[in-house]
Formats: structure tokens, sequence, C-alpha cells
């Protein structure tokens, strides 16, 4: 979970090597560390590049597939650490405008950057190079969402939505009918089925291989801040800043499960098996969920003890759910 306060950015991810639930924090003049939750101990230090970003724009945080990494967003720059390491974080900077996209690829040997200047890059994680990039050009890129074979990519930006080959970039499909900005989207782990969600509260739903609008479905009544796809390709799940999680029948094209968070859910994620749902709201101080997907119950509540000022701002689910 990433959280956010004046002087300190919080960040809590379940460790997939190790099985404890691990926060870390960086503090405008401090290292970022991570601590085990249960005992509070300090687990492993590392050295920071600059002070925090207190322009609101930082905060998003990824781990790589194998989690023995993690990229997080300060502004329009992204630093990234090797957790079984106190080395200095490597830098990627290039975006003119705030991070909105932070992903690994699903090797973990890319790290995608779509910003909101209109692109997205890509870095090789090893030598740290851009590797390619969509450009302005293109009109896309503020959001971006790897395919599960890290095959295809699906940009978004304003109300252009385009799906791309990976690496080669070459377009495959334009997806049409949307009037309003894009706030979130994903690609079905086939690549079958295409989602965006825009901010006139709707979530829309195409054919990839005809381009067609199989579902426009309306039931959140606040910008949807997350959307990701089930394994299956038969439901979704969207989060919003309406306090709401929902999962969509896409067979019936309707609403199949309704989660109440009371308070606006600031990020939202499916495990890969797609049984359960991170979130994790705005409030001060913030609080991270843990919900099971298939009967709705919620089944945990993470709360940021360090601070009663801090707001989270994304969470993570590791791969083992531990």
């Amino acid at each position: 979970v990433s959280a956010e306060s004046g002087v300190f950015s919080l960040d809590t991810r379940i460790n997939q090597p190790d099985p404890r639930l691990a926060w870390l924090a960086t503090q405008a003049t401090s290292p970022l560390f991570t601590l085990d939750t249960k005992s509070g101990a300090i687990n492993t230090t590392f050295t920071t590049l600059a002070p925090y970003d207190s322009s609101g724009q930082g905060g998003r945080a990824r781990f790589s597939p194998d989690g023995q990494q993690l990229a997080k967003a300060d502004g329009s720059r992204v630093v990234m650490w090797h957790l079984q390491n106190t080395k200095p974080p490597l830098l990627f900077s290039g975006p003119s405008g705030a991070i909105n996209t932070l992903e690994f690829s699903p090797l973990g040997d890319q790290l995608l950057i779509g910003s909101a200047d209109g692109t997205a890059r890509w870095w090789d994680t090893a030598t740290r190079a851009v590797a390619g990039q969509l450009s302005s050009a293109t009109s896309v890129g503020s959001l971006a969402a790897w395919s599960a074979d890290g095959a295809r990519l699906l940009a978004g930006s304003g109300t252009l939505l385009k799906l791309f080959t990976f690496p080669g970039t070459n377009g495959l499909q334009t997806f049409t009918g949307l009037s309003t900005p894009i706030t979130a989207l994903a690609l079905s782990a086939d690549g079958s089925l295409a989602l965006a969600a825009t901010s006139d509260r709707l979530v829309y739903v195409w054919d990839v291989a005809t381009g067609s609008l199989l579902w426009r479905l309306a039931g959140h009544t606040g910008i949807i801040t997350a959307a990701a796809f089930r394994p299956g390709n038969t439901n979704a799940m969207t989060a919003s800043l309406d306090g709401t999680i929902r999962v969509w029948d896409l067979a019936q094209g309707v609403e199949k499960l309704f989660l109440w968070q009371n308070a606006p859910v600031a990020d939202a994620v499916l495990s890969p098996d797609g049984s359960l749902i991170a979130t994790c709201d705005n409030g001060n101080p913030g609080r991270a969920y843990l919900w099971d997907s298939q009967q709705g119950g919620l089944l945990r509540v993470f709360k940021d003890t360090s601070s009663d000022f801090s707001q989270m701002r994304g969470v993570a689910l590791s791969p083992d759910h531990t």
C-alpha cells in the first residue's frame, strides 16, 4: 500500500518471497526501510536519492513479479530499489508529467511508465535504458496495461484507447465510443477483452478481435480509480471514489457483487487467481482492506499506526496471497 502525508510516503506490500506483511516508508531526510508489521523490527534500509516530493503526485509503487525489486513514482520520475541489498536506488527519468501508470512486465525485465504528458515508456530494468515508447504523436500513453504474456500493450489517454503489439508498437485495434476521459483500464489475461472506465462513471468493455463495444456498465457514482479482469474473462472488477468495489458479470452485463468500503477507494487490485481483492482508502489515517471476491466478505483491515495524517495511494498483493 502506498500512503502519503505532508512529510512521508508509506508503502505496504505482502512480500512474496517473505510471507510477512512489510511496510516501507520514505521520509524527507530518512532512508527507505522495511518493517515487520508483527514485531515492528526494521528488516532492510535503503538509501534515498532525494527528499520526499510533497507535490501530491508521488506515491504509486509496484513490486517486480519475483518480489525482488521495488519501483516508486515520485512526481515525474521513478526510483527503483533491489530489496536484497542496500545499494543506492536506480533513477528512471524522462516523463514531463505526473506518472499515472507504473507496472513491471510479466517477466520483470521491463518497467512501464505512463505519464500525464501522453507518453508510455518502458525501461530495461537491468540496463536502465529506455527500450521503447509510445510517443505523444499517438495521443496515448497516460494509462497503460500489459497483456499476461507481455506481447500486447493497451494504452489510453483522454478519450483514445488503442491496443499495440509489444515491443513492436504496431497498432492492432482502436476502440471507439468514449466521450469523456479514461480514468482506468484493463486488458484480459488472454487479450480478448479490453476495458476502460471513464470520468462519466461508466465502464466500457470491447471485443478486441472485432473492436465492437460489448457492454456499457453503469452503477458507480464517483470517479473509477481501478479496474481488472478475473481469470476466465467472465468477470471484471472496478473500484471508485464513491466507496464501492463492484464485480461485473460480463456474460450478462450486470453487477454481480457489490462491496462497500465506507470510504473512497484510492486503489484496488485483484489477486492473480481472482479470489481476493485488496483496496485502500484515502482517509486520515489511511487503511487497506482485504476482501473475499467470491462471497464478498471483508477479511482484514490494515491501518497505518505510525501517523494520524497519512493517506494511502496504492495497494499491491503478492501472487501467493500471503
